[in-house]
């Protein structure tokens, strides 16, 4: 399962203006698709057609795509080796992942909380 199946599987989102994404995350449905692939097309058309600034395009289109370099995915591709660090960049407590650092690293937590606000 891609990290971006975890994730847009299980949210509803809304893409403004692009000062705000707002999104409603259903712990209780991690395993099951609820949304289809068409979806993330749909998703990644408004991303471009939309005002935001092309750096948070660029985020939020490698993160649709799974492609974001997150630790356990550098190690996959041989980029870092086992030796090397790799627990979380915020809270150094668990291998870093797109799950942990995007959806339940305390930090992260906290940053969705107060974007939710």
């Amino acid at each position: 399962m891609k990290s971006s199946d975890l994730f847009v599987g299980n949210i509803l989102y809304s893409l403004g203006d692009g000062t705000r994404l707002s999104f409603w995350y259903c712990k209780w449905l991690v395993n099951h698709p609820c949304v289809i692939e068409a979806k993330v097309v749909v998703a990644l058309k408004e991303i471009w057609s939309s005002k935001i600034p092309s750096k948070i395009q660029i985020f939020w289109w490698e993160f649709f795509l799974d492609r974001l370099a997150t630790k356990d995915r550098l190690l996959k591709r041989g980029i870092i080796s086992r030796g090397n660090v790799h627990f979380c960049v915020l809270c150094n407590g668990s291998e870093e992942s797109f799950h942990h650092l995007y959806l339940v690293c305390v930090l992260a937590v906290n940053v969705w909380k107060r974007v939710e606000r």
